[in-house]
C-alpha cells in the first residue's frame, strides 16, 4: 500500500510536471520559432550530457548507498559537495575548449548564452544530487514537493523572462535562477533540518565512487542513444531542424511519466528489500500494467498528434509530427526497461544495464550517421525507436534470468491485474463520496 501511494504521488507530481513541460514547450515554441527553439534544445542537450558525465554516477549510487548505509549521511552528502566543486573548474575547461576549437555541434549558441549554460551545469548537478539523497532516505513525500516547488519555479521564471525579452538567451538566465533558488533550498534542508555535518571517509570514498562510476558509464551510454541525435543534427542541418525534432521527442517522451514513476519507488525500494521473491512478483505486475496504460496513451497521442500538433504550436511545427509517429514504437517498449532496469540496479547488478546501454548505444550511433544524412530528422526518430527496442529487448533477457520470470509475467495482462483495478477504482470513488458527504 505504500508503495501505491508513493507511486501515485509520483505520478500526480509528474503529471503536474508534464503540464508545465507542455505549456512551456508551447510557450517557447510560439515566441522562439524553430531556430529559437533549436538554441534551447542543443543548450539543454549541453546540459544534460555535462551533468551525467560530472556526475559520476553519484545520483544513482546516493540512492543506492543512503539505503545500504543510512548512518553514513554526512560523508555521502560531503562526497556530493567534491563533485560540486569538481563540476565547477570542468565548466570553465569546457568554455576555453570551445574558445579554441569552436565545437560544430554547438554553433547555434551565442557565446553568452553558452557562459550561461556552463554556469547553469553545477548546480543543476548538486540539485539532483542533493534531491536522489532525499529519495535514498525514501521521503518520497518531500522529494515530490521539492520537484513539484522546483517545476513552479523555474516555469514562473521563465514565463517572465521569456514574455519580456523573448530570446533564448534569457531563457537560459531564468534557467540559472532557478537553479540557485532550489539549491539554496535543498542545502537549507539538508544542513539546517537534517543536520548533516560535511565529512569524508576514504572507505565509503571507495565504495559509492565504485557504484557509482558502473552507474556513470550505464547513464552516460544510455545518454548518448538518448541525445546523441540531437547533436548530430545539430552538425548536420539547420538549427530549426533540431528545434521541430526536440519537440516530437517531448512530446513522446512525456509517456515516460508513468513508467519513470513506477521506477523512481522501486529502485530505493529494491535496494533496502531482502524479500526477492515477493520483489519479483510485485515487479511484474507493476510492469505488465503500466505497460498496456503506455500502449493505450500511446495510440491516442498518434491519431491526435497532427491536429494537437498544428493547434498548440502552429503550422512551423507541423513536420515534428511524422518523427513522433516514428519514434513512438521505441519509446512504448521503451517502458518496460524503465521499470526492469531501475529493478536491476536496484539489486546492485548495474553492469546488466551497461551491457544493454552500450549495445543500444552502438546502434544509434550507426544508425543516427547513416539515417540521418539520408532522412533527415525522421531518419533520427527511427534510430532512436530501434535503439529503444534494443536496449528493451536485452534488460528484458537480463531480467528473466535473474527473477526466473516468464515474459508472458512482464508483458500480459491478467484478470486479476483487471479484478485488482476495479476494487481500487470502486475503493477510490467510495472514499471520494465519504469525504463530500
Amino acid at each position: 500500500m505504500k508503495f501505491v501511494k508513493s507511486a501515485i504521488a509520483t505520478f500526480a507530481t509528474n503529471i503536474l510536471m508534464f503540464g508545465i513541460s507542455v505549456i512551456t514547450t508551447i510557450v517557447t515554441a510560439r515566441i522562439l520559432g524553430t531556430d529559437g527553439k533549436g538554441v534551447i534544445g542543443v543548450s539543454n542537450t549541453v546540459i544534460t550530457f555535462s551533468m551525467i558525465i560530472l556526475g559520476f554516477g553519484l545520483a544513482s549510487s546516493n540512492i543506492y548507498y543512503i539505503g545500504k548505509h543510512r548512518d553514513k549521511l554526512n560523508e555521502i552528502i560531503g562526497i556530493n559537495f567534491m563533485v560540486f566543486v569538481f563540476s565547477i573548474f570542468a565548466m570553465i575547461i569546457f568554455y576555453f575548449l570551445n574558445l579554441n576549437f569552436h565545437f560544430k555541434a554547438l554553433k547555434g549558441i551565442d557565446n553568452s548564452t553558452f557562459i550561461v549554460v556552463l554556469m547553469i551545469v553545477p548546480l543543476m548537478n548538486l540539485k539532483s544530487l542533493l534531491i536522489n539523497v532525499i529519495l535514498g532516505l525514501q521521503e518520497v513525500k518531500s522529494y515530490n514537493l521539492i520537484n513539484m516547488l522546483d517545476s513552479i519555479v523555474t516555469f514562473t521564471l521563465l514565463m517572465i523572462f521569456i514574455f519580456n525579452y523573448k530570446d533564448p538567451y534569457h531563457v537560459m538566465v531564468s534557467a540559472l535562477i532557478s537553479s540557485v533558488i532550489i539549491c539554496t533550498i535543498l542545502c537549507y534542508i539538508i544542513f539546517c533540518k537534517k543536520k548533516v555535518k560535511l565529512k569524508y571517509d576514504n572507505n565509503i570514498f571507495k565504495g559509492i565512487i565504485k557504484y557509482g562510476f558502473k552507474a556513470q558509464i550505464a547513464n552516460v551510454v544510455q545518454l548518448m542513444n538518448y541525445k546523441l541525435d540531437v547533436l548530430i543534427i545539430g552538425g548536420l542541418l539547420p538549427i530549426g531542424q533540431v528545434g521541430i525534432y526536440t519537440t516530437a521527442v517531448q512530446l513522446g517522451e512525456t509517456l515516460w511519466k508513468i513508467s519513470g514513476s513506477v521506477g523512481t519507488i522501486i529502485f530505493p525500494m529494491t535496494s533496502s528489500n531482502e524479500n526477492s521473491s515477493d520483489m519479483k512478483d510485485f515487479i511484474n505486475k507493476v510492469t505488465r500494467v503500466t505497460f498496456h496504460i503506455i500502449l493505450l496513451c500511446a495510440v491516442i497521442l498518434i491519431l491526435i498528434s497532427k491536429p494537437l500538433v498544428k493547434l498548440l504550436l502552429g503550422k512551423d511545427f507541423g513536420p515534428s509530427v511524422e518523427p513522433l509517429r516514428w519514434i513512438m514504437p521505441g519509446i512504448v517498449l521503451f517502458s518496460i526497461s524503465n521499470i526492469l532496469s531501475s529493478y536491476i540496479a536496484g539489486i546492485g547488478k548495474i553492469e546488466k544495464n551497461i551491457i544493454a546501454s552500450s549495445a543500444s548505444c552502438i546502434v544509434t550511433v550507426v544508425l543516427d550517421f547513416t539515417l540521418i544524412p539520408l532522412m533527415g530528422i525522421n531518419g533520427a526518430a527511427i534510430a532512436s525507436s530501434i535503439s529503444y527496442m534494443v536496449f528493451t529487448v536485452i534488460i528484458v533477457i537480463f531480467y528473466k534470468n535473474i527473477t526466473s520470470s516468464k515474459i508472458s509475467d512482464m508483458l500480459f495482462l491478467k484478470k486479476s491485474d483487471i479484478v485488482e483495478l476495479k476494487c481500487r477504482i470502486k475503493t477510490l470513488i467510495a472514499s471520494k463520496k465519504r469525504t463530500e458527504g
